[in-house]
């Protein structure tokens, strides 16, 4: 389930939360689905159930290793695989053990954060616009196109979008149902016999 907030003083405007998170390392910006397991390689696989915000980013981590070890990461093989046979590792150990060793040695290793689109529900007669890669590449293009009474159809809507139109649901059924509420007296009309 995605987080929907509102933006400030605009009905249709919401901001919707991305299945990527983003290094902060400026001179990275790797995104990582959140959703999918990831290996950084060192050897051998080190797979995390997912990544998370606050989490070392993988591609930081291995080009810090890259710099510390240039010949080779033979002597930080045989580290990590004698520190993971004489304990049980859980998984993403070996990439935090690798950010914390490039950290101390005055390497930038950036961690991840999560990531934002902007979602307006207004745009293309109903259909509604999104912020991310995969609407402004794919959708929007050929949304573009279409003539007026087709874009409202919503056949062009991704992830960000429905989970906007879900919020923006709710609120309008919210307000319309305490309104309801409020005129019948405190009794709804199912209720009654």
């Amino acid at each position: 389930m995605l987080r929907v907030v509102p933006v400030e003083g605009e009905p249709t405007r919401y901001w919707v939360e991305s299945n990527t998170c983003v290094c902060t390392n400026p001179q990275c910006k790797a995104a990582y689905n959140r959703r999918k397991a990831h290996e950084i390689v060192l050897g051998f696989r080190d797979w995390t159930a997912r990544l998370g915000v606050g989490e070392p980013c993988p591609r930081c981590v291995a080009e810090a290793l890259k710099k510390l070890y240039p010949r080779g990461a033979s002597r930080w093989q045989y580290v990590l695989a004698w520190a993971k046979c004489r304990s049980r590792m859980e998984p993403g150990e070996v990439r935090r053990m690798a950010a914390d060793l490039a950290r101390r040695s005055g390497l930038v290793v950036g961690e991840l954060d999560e990531r934002f689109h902007v979602v307006d529900l207004a745009t293309y007669h109903g259909n509604g616009s999104c912020g991310c890669e995969y609407f402004q590449c794919s959708l929007e293009p050929e949304l573009r196109l279409l003539p007026p009474e087709m874009q409202s159809e919503g056949r062009y809507r991704d992830q960000h979008i429905l989970a906007a139109r879900d919020r923006f649901t709710d609120a309008v059924l919210g307000a319309h149902e305490r309104l309801r509420h409020a005129k019948a007296g405190r009794q709804r009309e199912e209720d009654q016999p």
